[in-house]
């Protein structure tokens, strides 16, 4: 099923013909951030939908398990195009796989600068360790 979407999503097909255009060129594939489990609904802005409340959205389970599954479709699709794939470090998840308190954005899928400070350190890292 993974392969179907691969096959079938445009993200990605769009990434192999920047491989196919740069074949030398060292390719990774870096993991989005996971989700907050919880949030606080009164600080996002959904504009038109400002009505929404804590039961309109995703339960955090089904969150957290269709983050699962995007990380298991990339990792697969970094696998197809020779590229390493980089995770989200240890230290910014919780030990339940949820974003840590201290990087999330006052909403469920949004990370702050903290964790993109924290992720490029991570990046730089296995950039510098895979010369």
């Amino acid at each position: 099923m993974m392969e179907d979407f691969i096959e079938q999503n445009s993200d990605i097909e769009l990434i192999a013909h920047i491989f196919e255009a740069f074949p030398d060129s060292r390719r990774f594939y870096v993991n989005v951030p996971p989700s907050a489990e919880t949030y606080e609904i009164e600080k996002m802005d959904f504009g038109k939908n400002a009505d929404f409340t804590q039961d309109d959205l995703a339960p955090s389970e089904l969150r957290l398990l269709m983050y699962k599954i995007q990380t298991k479709i990339l990792k697969c699709a970094a696998d197809r195009n020779n590229a390493d794939f980089i995770d989200i470090h240890e230290s910014l998840v919780r030990a339940d796989g949820f974003l840590r308190d201290a990087f999330t954005q006052h909403d469920p899928t949004h990370a702050n600068q903290d964790f993109g400070d924290a992720m490029l350190d991570v990046i730089l890292t296995q950039v510098e360790a895979t010369r």
